[in-house]
């Protein structure tokens, strides 16, 4: 994931966003590396440790969700992630923004 799509996911300045990077960084929950073809760009991923913390703390719920996934066919779960894309796209970058 690119540092400016994160910024802008969580409503933060590239300066906000670079100290928060830099602490989990220092702890461990993501590495930093440039980008293959565009090394003015970095690229964040997590760590092993971030992906196990992950799924300690969402594994449970990903196992509901799974279960209640598997009362849909195909085409269902089709219509559903067509609706839960044009939600997320209608919504925009209001999501981040406070109610009211």
């Amino acid at each position: 994931m690119g540092v400016g799509w994160i910024a802008q996911a969580v409503g933060l300045t590239s300066g906000g966003l670079s100290i928060a990077l830099d602490r989990l960084e220092r702890a461990g929950y993501i590495s930093r590396r440039r980008h293959e073809q565009d090394r003015r760009s970095v690229v964040v991923e997590p760590t092993e440790l971030a992906e196990r913390m992950g799924g300690e703390v969402f594994g449970a719920l990903s196992l509901r969700v799974d279960k209640a996934l598997r009362h849909y066919g195909e085409a269902e779960l089709s219509v559903i992630g067509d609706f839960l894309r044009r939600i997320r796209l209608a919504i925009g970058d209001d999501a981040t923004a406070p109610a009211g």
